[in-house]
Order: C-alpha cells, then structure tokens, then sequence
C-alpha cells in the first residue's frame, strides 16, 4: 500500500475492472443480497467498499483496534473495519475464477452467523434500533440461502 492514507486494501469482485467466471444468478442474488444489508444496517460504519464480503484484504496493523474485535464465522473483513474504525480503504479489481474444487462454504448456518455479525456490529456501533428491521431481513436472507435452485 504506497498511499498512507490507505489503512486496507481489498480485493473485490466488484471494483471497477474486476471480472467474475460463472458467477450464477442465484449465486449473485445472495452475494448481492448480503452485501446491500451490510451497507443498510452499518450504515456510515461501514466505508465505501465494493466488496465488504471479501476474504482478501491487506490492512496496516497499527490501524487495527485488536481488543475491539470478537469475529464471528468468515467475514472478517467487516469486524475488522467497523470495529476498527477504518476509513482509509482502497478497493482492487481482482479477477474471480470460477471454482475448481470442493465446494461453497455458504450454508443455511452460515447465513444465520453472518445476520448475528451484522446485528452485534449494529449494537457495538449504536445501531440497535436497526433491530428490528435487521430481524425482518434476516427472515428474507434465510429464505435465500435456504431456497437453493
């Protein structure tokens, strides 16, 4: 990261020059679906990011407020901005293949770890009046992860 400004960078399917290998409908859906909740319930506590579910990120360490964390399941990457305050992100286009082996980690559990995340980083940012709208979605992504074509 040569701009100082910059306390994390993440790669994202999202970013402008970014391109995505068989990236079904459903799974878009879902992906989309997730990332539009994380923006609508953290709010101005979530910087602009593309891809707030990205797993690949690069963050200055001193920028990271390590007591403050408590993650939960694979998404890290919004533990660490929200909690940590960090303002300073850099999106960077990557190129996302399709899968070659194993499989989706993404399960009905999964989905229900994710929502709890996004419920106690509302609490942890002064967002709980969100609850209850934050209940209502979580109904509509269970339906989204459940429903599978």
């Amino acid at each position: 990261m040569d701009d100082d400004r910059v306390q994390i960078a993440v790669g994202s399917r999202f970013a402008a020059g970014a391109t995505t290998e068989r990236f079904g409908a459903h799974r878009g859906l879902i992906s989309r679906t997730m990332i539009g909740l994380a923006h609508l319930l953290l709010g101005g506590a979530l910087p602009p990011l593309s891809d707030p579910m990205s797993g690949m990120f690069a963050v200055r360490r001193q920028c990271v407020d390590l007591a403050a964390l408590a993650p939960r399941g694979y998404k890290i990457l919004l533990e660490v901005v929200v909690r940590s305050r960090l303002a300073g992100v850099r999106d960077v286009p990557i190129q996302f293949g399709a899968r070659s082996a194993g499989t989706s980690k993404l399960t009905l559990r999964i989905g229900l770890i994710y929502l709890v995340q996004l419920v106690c980083l509302c609490w942890a940012r002064g967002r709980w009046w969100l609850f209850p709208l934050t209940a209502a979605l979580a109904a509509a992504v269970v339906w989204l992860v459940a429903v599978r074509p």
